[in-house]
């Protein structure tokens, strides 16, 4: 995979682009999850942030296909698997939407700024997502040393 780059959106030079690898975000199973993503059919799980007391609808499948901490609370014997409830401490829906996206291979993605950029890649290596927290991490080196 070729390194993740830093790129200024061009309307704000605030926000910093998460770039994915070309050949992640091009792999046939990035482009069926970008499709799959948003079918409610789905839906068949929900998150539930506790920070904020926010909650969103997704499927277990493609939060298992993304994510192996994911596959193991919800197809191990937790209680998670069988509620299909998720609740998350310490993580925000903005950052958590992020880093869904990026792990579907979804483009134009960015941050808000350098601590956000390691809250990304701090959340993705919480759940067990190396490439997003590589892109993420490679766009904070980027940012620190422009």
């Amino acid at each position: 995979f070729e390194m993740a780059e830093l790129r200024m959106d061009q309307a704000n030079s605030q926000c910093i682009a998460i770039v994915m690898p070309k050949e992640y975000n091009q792999h046939v199973l990035c482009a069926q999850l970008r499709l799959l993503i948003e079918e409610e059919v789905l839906h068949d799980t929900i998150i539930v942030f506790r920070s904020t007391g926010t909650w969103l609808y997704t499927s277990a499948f493609l939060l298992s296909l993304v994510s192996p901490v994911f596959h193991r609370t919800l197809c191990g014997h937790f209680k998670e698997g069988s509620s299909k409830r998720l609740e998350l401490d310490s993580v925000s829906e903005p950052l958590f939407r992020k880093v869904m996206l990026l792990a579907c291979g979804e483009e134009g993605v960015t941050a808000a700024d350098l601590d956000e950029l390691l809250q990304l890649a701090a959340l993705a290596d919480r759940f067990g997502i190396p490439d997003v927290r590589d892109a993420a991490e490679r766009a904070a080196e980027g940012r620190i040393t422009a």
